[in-house]
């Protein structure tokens, strides 16, 4: 339980926002405690539209190869409560820099 968290890109897209027709984009990918991936995440924010506020999709589990009990998970989790408030505090000093 003391691997470090990390995470690991997985892609990125591309597109258009329907009611504006603004640039949008997609990014997603996993969070790792050590090799294991624990959660993944998609990101998607219409560029130069302050007014349409960011999806995120944050995904917490194990699947695949990668299954792990519940309670070892949770244990996982629970021990890293700190890094998610330091990746939210991080993401919301972001988006306030974003404007």
């Amino acid at each position: 339980m003391n691997d470090p968290l990390s995470v690991e890109p997985a892609g990125e897209s591309s597109g258009h926002c329907d009611c504006c027709g603004n640039e949008t984009r997609t990014i997603w990918g996993y969070l790792r405690s050590g090799k294991q991936a624990i959660a993944c995440y998609y990101l998607q924010w219409t560029r130069l539209a302050p007014g349409h506020f960011p999806n995120l999709d944050f995904l917490i589990g194990t699947w695949g190869d990668e299954i792990v009990h519940d309670r070892k998970l949770r244990a996982i989790l629970a021990d890293r409560l700190d890094h998610f408030a330091q990746a939210r505090a991080l993401a919301e000093a972001l988006l306030d820099a974003k404007g």
